[in-house]
């Protein structure tokens, strides 16, 4: 759940109480708000219509990385174009985030993925190699204050070619079985985002 900057200048008290009790148990009942607060349960659900409609509380569903299998990279680096690598990825079913912010690192990207090698060869692969990025620093996110929740494309299309225009087969690291490959492509052949693989990767697989 997230407020925007500007919300401080129309939202009263009650409703910092209704969003903080939703922060804290998001699946509290607008009748369980209203009991607390002392009021009635439509004021909690006219009040709570009002602050989605006005765009100043959002809810997204996420899921656990821990309890998914899935790892979180973190990528720091300085672009000469942000757009045009949010543009680049902006189909990449592993990107769950990004930050566009000011100083030399310009930009920080978050994938998900099951594999570390999947997440090294996306970095290694498409922002390293990239002649207009400089600067790259890649960590693993280990833990957070809470559960770390994420939201991937868990239905993509199964493609030849990735969204960012790679070609797994073309990758030495996905020949010697160290990445999944892309979960957008035919090539894909880890469990996360299908329990079937493709035909293709799984005759590759078996040759490796």
């Amino acid at each position: 759940m997230k407020l925007s900057s500007s919300s401080s200048a129309v939202m009263d008290s009650i409703d910092r109480k209704i969003v903080t009790m939703l922060r804290r148990d998001p699946y509290a009942t607008q009748a369980e708000i209203a009991e607390e607060l002392g009021l009635s349960q439509p004021s909690v659900a006219a009040r709570m219509k009002r602050l989605k409609e006005d765009d100043l509380m959002l809810v997204r569903v996420g899921l656990d990385t821990g309890r998914a299998g899935l790892l979180v990279g973190k990528v720091e680096f300085t672009a000469k174009d942000p757009q045009r690598v949010l543009q680049k990825f902006q189909s990449c079913p592993c990107l769950i985030g990004h930050l566009v912010t000011s100083g030399r690192n310009n930009m920080t990207l978050f994938f998900a993925s099951e594999w570390m090698t999947a997440l090294q060869g996306i970095v290694d692969h498409h922002l390293r190699g990239d002649p207009e990025i400089e600067d790259v620093n890649f960590s693993l996110v280990v833990s957070g204050l809470r559960e770390l929740a994420v939201c991937p494309a868990l239905c993509v299309e199964r493609r030849e070619i990735s969204p960012c225009g790679g070609i797994c087969t073309d990758c030495l690291q996905y020949a010697r079985g160290g990445c999944t490959g892309c979960p957008a492509t035919v090539y894909y052949r880890g469990s996360f985002y299908t329990q079937e693989r493709g035909r293709r990767a799984r005759a590759l697989a078996e040759g490796i």
